[in-house]
């Protein structure tokens, strides 16, 4: 178990929050359900903040606009990092985000939107959850997924990807050393 179980699983939204109706849709999926706390810390949080006051949501928290440097204290406040943008077009079944790597070198499982690389790598090594529809059993599936991992097991896991990530980048390196030769 990543958290104690009396303690609602925090699912956070980091950064510049687009993708506003997807995210709707999982604040109308996870509405009120005291399980979970959802966070959106980020430039145009105001539209969803909005979007929950007029439906009645009450887990969830919002903070605009912040300096990059204040980034680790909104992830601080993250069990796990919301990376759900879809995949209805080609940058978001191909996109690579931050978040990745923020939830990977610090332990936090990812959502991530089936049917895009994310997901893959999500997949792959087992470093996170990905839906491929928002829909009312989503909540269940990702709680029990999140209560049924071994914390050991899945910081294994996510130091895995991260030595795969760096050797990645050191053969990358490598091969365009040569090149410059």
């Amino acid at each position: 178990v990543l958290t104690e179980e009396d303690e609602p699983i925090r699912i956070s939204f980091v950064g510049k929050i687009r993708f506003i109706d997807y995210n709707q849709k999982l604040l109308d999926a996870f509405a009120n359900d005291k399980r979970f706390r959802l966070g959106y810390y980020g430039i145009y949080s105001e539209e969803l903040q909005k979007y929950a006051e007029q439906n009645g949501i009450e887990n969830v928290d919002f903070y605009g606009e912040f300096p990059v440097e204040d980034t680790w204290k909104y992830i601080d406040k993250s069990d796990i990092i919301n990376n759900y943008y879809g995949n209805d077009t080609i940058n978001r079944k191909t996109a690579l985000s931050q978040k990745l790597y923020y939830g990977t070198a610090l332990y936090l499982p990812i959502l991530a939107t089936e049917k895009t690389y994310t997901a893959d790598l999500v997949n792959k090594y087992n470093i996170g959850y990905s839906a491929d529809v928002i829909d009312k059993d989503l909540p269940d599936k990702l709680y029990k997924w999140y209560r049924d991992n071994d914390f050991n097991d899945f910081k294994a896991r996510c130091d895995r990807f991260m030595v795969d990530v760096l050797q990645s980048q050191s053969t990358l390196e490598s091969l365009c050393m040569g090149c410059l030769k």
